[in-house]
């Protein structure tokens, strides 16, 4: 009987050894730690640090143990002078608890400025990742147990978590890259006219930065050159920009750097001076000019941020870009011969006007079928020529480019030769902008007389001949009178017959 109780307590007492093995394998094992932006918030071009404040020793009961190289740094976040690991980690943990609910936050970035420049080995004490793509989460793989305060330094509001890592975890961060958001004043747009732009941008948390970089880059595409609001051109050296910093009535004058198409402005000392303003929006203004290159497509605008993303180095990240397409568009026009529908006629002048009479003309400049509107409206031509062929292996033989969304009128000023009658009545042309955002390409319909036009070409087509009175028309009367006439002289004529004979 007591052999058996003996061998009973034995085997117990190996059974509590394995079971407290195993929970200290589980406590030991470790893990990746997956940090998310809420929602579909991007992290590129943002940097995520992961700092291991304690080792996890053991995990039933919990055990932590300090990291030595940061006793210092925590005792400065916390305000307390502790040396036991116990009271550090139950003074971090009682932030949690907290009425203030930033008071992780406030600790957050009191430690992380303390550590970030001078305490620490990078992939012992800390990790850091730079997202480089366009992702809403990073993973640091292979991390040791511990107590990690995790931190987003590089959001618009700085983020921070504490998360005990045992195993593989993830955490979800609130956060916001520094991103410009950029407006147009015209959906579309003409050749000549000048376009307002404003950019906002929320003034970055730069705490945690010793020295802190935060620079506009505007690019334009070829269509459109950086201007005054007056439209006098800018195409190198310095450029007047107009900065409105939340808080102040009046907007501020900065000086930009303009290279040709691109520009870039200087918004550090800004957000550094404004940090009680953290958050809030600045507002950039700014002007451009649509010039005789553009189409279409290439009257877009691109901006991007470059800001600080990394406190421990003079590292920057870039945002995404924000684009601002302002298309501007081109009437074509097939001028034929009645009955040929494939061939061209050539030599037949147009003009082309924003009213059914034909006095507000746009001037124009251009040869060989192809045309532009011209930037200054007080030169140029009144009028477009068609070709004998069509134009870029297209079935026009005739384009004018440069014109924004708007009901214009086409008028026939002269036949393509003495064979053929000039069209009189003006040819009524819609052009409707039906670029959605989010579009890749900006997109139009057109309409000829009130009806849709699917290929986005007006025909316009001549005949030969004469034209035949119409009805009303002085033709039509001259005949009638002449009838009249007749008809009143056979009267009287037989009236007076009549009278002869009756006598």
């Amino acid at each position: 009987m007591k052999k058996m109780k003996k061998a009973m307590a034995l085997l117990l007492s190996l059974i509590m050894v394995l079971t407290m093995g195993m929970a200290t394998f589980a406590a030991t094992q470790e893990g990746n730690l997956t940090v998310k932006g809420q929602g579909e918030a991007s992290l590129k071009g943002q940097t995520v640090f992961a700092f291991k404040l304690f080792d996890l020793k053991n995990d039933v009961p919990a055990e932590y143990e300090v990291n030595k190289n940061y006793v210092g740094a925590l005792n400065t976040a916390l305000g307390t002078n502790y040396t036991d690991s116990y009271d550090l980690y139950s003074a971090i943990a009682a932030l949690k608890d907290s009425a203030d609910a930033s008071a992780v936050q406030k600790f957050a970035d009191k430690f992380t400025t303390t550590v970030i420049n001078n305490v620490g080995t990078e992939n012992q004490d800390f990790w850091k990742k730079t997202v480089e793509t366009d992702t809403n989460e990073c993973t640091f793989t292979g991390l040791k147990p511990g107590y990690y305060l995790v931190y987003l330094g590089t959001s618009t509001d700085i983020q921070s978590s504490l998360i005990t890592v045992n195993g593989n975890k993830t955490i979800t961060l609130k956060t916001k890259a520094p991103v410009p958001e950029k407006e147009a004043n015209k959906p579309d747009v003409q050749v000549g006219d000048v376009i307002t732009y404003t950019v906002k941008a929320e003034i970055p948390d730069t705490s945690a930065y010793k020295t802190y970089v935060f620079k506009l880059h505007d690019k334009l595409s070829d269509g459109l050159d950086f201007s005054k609001a007056d439209g006098t051109v800018v195409t190198t050296g310095k450029y007047d920009v107009s900065v409105k910093v939340p808080g102040k009535e009046t907007a501020d004058t900065l000086q930009a750097d303009i290279n040709g198409k691109e520009m870039t402005l200087d918004l550090s000392n800004i957000v550094t001076a404004n940090q009680a303003q953290k958050g809030q929006e600045i507002v950039v203004t700014y002007y451009a000019k649509v010039n005789s290159k553009a189409t279409i497509e290439n009257t877009e605008n691109s901006a991007t941020l470059e800001y600080s993303n990394d406190p421990t180095s003079d590292g920057t990240g870039e945002s995404i870009p924000d684009i601002v397409k302002t298309p501007t568009f081109a009437l074509n026009i097939h001028k034929f011969e009645q009955g040929k529908e494939d061939g061209y006629l050539a030599n037949a002048e147009f003009k082309l006007s924003t009213d059914a009479a034909g006095k507000n003309v746009i001037k124009v400049t251009g040869q060989n079928g192809k045309y532009v509107v011209s930037e200054n409206q007080n030169t140029g031509s009144d009028k477009v020529v068609t070709v004998a062929t069509g134009i870029d292996g297209q079935k026009y033989n005739l384009q004018i480019n440069g014109l924004k969304a708007g009901v214009y009128y086409l008028t026939e000023t002269k036949a393509p030769s003495k064979d053929y009658n000039v069209i009189t009545t003006p040819i009524k042309i819609e052009i409707r902008n039906t670029t959605k955002p989010g579009d890749t390409k900006p997109s139009y319909t057109i309409s000829q007389d009130n009806q849709a036009v699917s290929d986005l070409i007006v025909d316009v087509m001549n005949s030969k001949g004469t034209f035949l009175p119409e009805t009303g028309g002085m033709g039509t009367i001259l005949f009638t009178v002449v009838g009249i006439a007749l008809i009143m002289g056979v009267g009287a004529s037989f009236v007076i017959s009549r009278k002869k004979h009756t006598r």
